[in-house]
């Protein structure tokens, strides 16, 4: 009894575990007083879609993306990949996407992909911003490699020391 009863507890925390990370859009719900019926609009969800390295890296050396840098403010200040912007995940997400809004619907409008990426594979911030700007309606690309690929290519960075003068993109160190 008590095997059976840890066996349900595991397998139902690895369901909630896969459905909690599954890539799939939340069910629109309807607003308060709204109809469920066949007529009512459905709103439209943006699709997220991931992005390899050699992609990545030759849609950015034409210079025609929108780049994301989703890690905390701190870590972008301290080196980023070059053009970025840093939207972080953190509690001021929504507050700082209402503002950027504007941006990126004119980047999709002007066939300017929108690129998220974070410190690399592991990493679930990338995800996050993503979502968030998959539920304003954009398509959205994820390059999951990240940060760390990127230094690790020794690729030219851009930094808070850059900040004050010349941005022009600097070796990685």
């Amino acid at each position: 009894e008590l095997m059976r009863s840890a066996s349900t507890s595991i397998y139902l925390l690895a369901l909630v575990f896969v459905l909690g990370s599954c890539n799939c859009p939340p069910a629109v719900q309807p607003a308060p007083g709204d109809s469920c019926g066949p007529n009512r609009p459905r709103v439209k969800i943006g699709e997220i879609s991931s992005m390899k390295f050699d992609e990545f890296f030759m849609i950015h050396q034409t210079g025609e993306m929108m780049l994301i840098d989703a890690r905390d403010p701190w870590f972008f200040r301290q080196g980023r990949i070059p053009g970025a912007i840093n939207l972080s995940s953190g509690e001021q997400l929504d507050a700082t996407l209402g503002q950027l809004l504007p941006d990126l619907r004119h980047s999709i409008s002007h066939k300017r992909p929108i690129v998220v990426y974070c410190n690399g594979f592991g990493c679930h911030d990338a995800r996050t911003v993503s979502r968030a700007i998959s539920k304003k309606g954009l398509d959205v690309r994820v390059y999951g490699g990240g940060w760390k690929v990127w230094k690790k290519c020794g690729l030219p960075i851009e930094s808070a020391s850059q900040e004050d003068g010349d941005l022009s993109p600097q070796p990685a160190s």
